[in-house]
């Protein structure tokens, strides 16, 4: 028994920032010259896991609220940088070729739950299922906060009697989350006459790509 009210929280906060830069330069004199610079550059980022928040398997009483929250908040900042240069001084060619690529992936889970796992009946429990009793309210909240952010930028330049230059670049964002807020296998008991029960599931996801 608990007098007052009960807080089950999961929260987890995790940050990627990468910054990679390929830089190449190239370069021949004489009479007859040749010269080929390429760069390429490449940032690779995944984040996976799972943020769970729960009553299994219990029984709570309280005179209070209870709260179970699960929070993810997840983000990656990504800069690929690709730059190649050429100079051929005589008779002959240059080439060069930049290249600059960057993936962003997040995959996470978040559950929030009231439930009882196996068959066998809870301990202490009337019912035999988890039970939550409480003289205020009952909140259970999943929540998933997705951020990913992709920049690439690549250059190249050539110089000489017969010269090329070529770049590309590339920005990939996958986000995908799977967000639960469940009561299951339970009883929930709430006293007060205007005691609620809250159970919600939210997904927010924002993303930025800029390839140059």
């Amino acid at each position: 028994d608990v007098d007052g009210s009960i807080l089950i929280e999961a929260d987890y906060a995790a940050t990627i920032e990468t910054s990679v830069m390929a830089v190449s330069v190239s370069a021949a004199f004489g009479t007859f010259a040749g010269s080929l610079a390429i760069g390429v550059s490449t940032a690779t980022n995944e984040m996976a896991g799972m943020v769970r928040a729960g009553a299994d398997r219990a029984v709570l009483l309280a005179t209070g609220s209870v709260t179970i929250s699960a929070k993810d908040r997840p983000s990656i900042d990504a800069e690929s940088t690709a730059v190649a240069v050429a100079i051929s001084g005589g008779i002959g060619f240059s080439f060069a070729g930049g290249g600059a690529v960057a993936t962003n992936t997040i995959a996470t889970q978040v559950v929030a739950a009231v439930t009882r796992s196996g068959t066998t009946a809870v301990e202490g429990s009337i019912s035999g299922m988890s039970e939550i009793e409480a003289g205020g309210n009952l909140s259970v909240t999943a929540d998933s906060l997705q951020a990913a952010r992709a920049e690439v930028y690549a250059a190249a330049a050539s110089f000489g009697l017969i010269a090329a230059a070529g770049a590309g670049t590339n920005a990939t964002i996958q986000l995908g989350s799977i967000v639960d807020a469940l009561i299951d296998m339970a009883e929930v008991y709430l006293e007060g006459a205007s005691s609620t029960v809250d159970l919600r599931a939210k997904s927010l996801q924002k993303s930025y790509a800029e390839s140059d």
